[in-house]
């Protein structure tokens, strides 16, 4: 039960972060400094913060030809 629950708010944790992520992505912080603010205790979710970085930034680029 408790896994479920946790599994279930670190999920609703991720999508709100993630508005976030890309606010302070369009700010110019530096990837070292949103990783540091975003992760959790276990650095269990650096990964999904370092992709959710990438692809803004490819999108970014692709769309727009911004670097960021």
């Amino acid at each position: 039960l408790f896994i479920k629950t946790s599994r279930k708010m670190e999920e609703r944790g991720r999508t709100m972060s993630k508005s976030k992520i890309i606010r302070d992505i369009e700010k110019g912080l530096s990837h070292d400094v949103i990783v540091g603010k975003y992760a959790n205790r276990w650095l269990s979710n650096v990964e999904q913060i370092k992709n959710i970085i990438k692809s803004y930034k490819w999108e970014q680029w692709r769309l727009h030809g911004r670097r960021l």
